[in-house]
C-alpha cells in the first residue's frame, strides 16, 4: 500500500495491464487509490468504523491495528 503498486484498479490502469479500461472504483466515485479505498469508499466504511474516528493514511498503515486492518 505505501510504494502504491498495488493490484487495485488505478495502478493496473496506469500499467497499461489490457484487461484495465479505467482506473475507476466499483463504487464509481473515485479511483481506486490506496487512500480512496482505506478512507473514502463507501464500499469499504463498515471496516472503518471498527477502527474509530480520525483516520489518515498514515495511522492505517504505521499502527499494528492499523495496518492489520489495511491488509484485510
Amino acid at each position: 500500500m505505501c510504494s502504491r503498486r498495488t493490484g487495485l484498479t488505478h495502478f493496473l490502469y496506469k500499467a497499461k495491464v489490457p484487461t484495465y479500461e479505467t482506473g475507476l472504483c466499483e463504487c464509481g466515485q473515485s479511483q481506486e487509490t490506496p487512500r480512496h479505498m482505506l478512507l473514502h469508499c463507501p464500499r469499504e466504511a463498515e471496516r472503518r468504523v471498527e477502527l474509530g474516528q480520525g483516520l489518515t493514511l498514515v495511522r492505517l498503515l504505521d499502527t499494528p491495528k492499523g495496518a492489520a486492518m489495511a491488509s484485510k
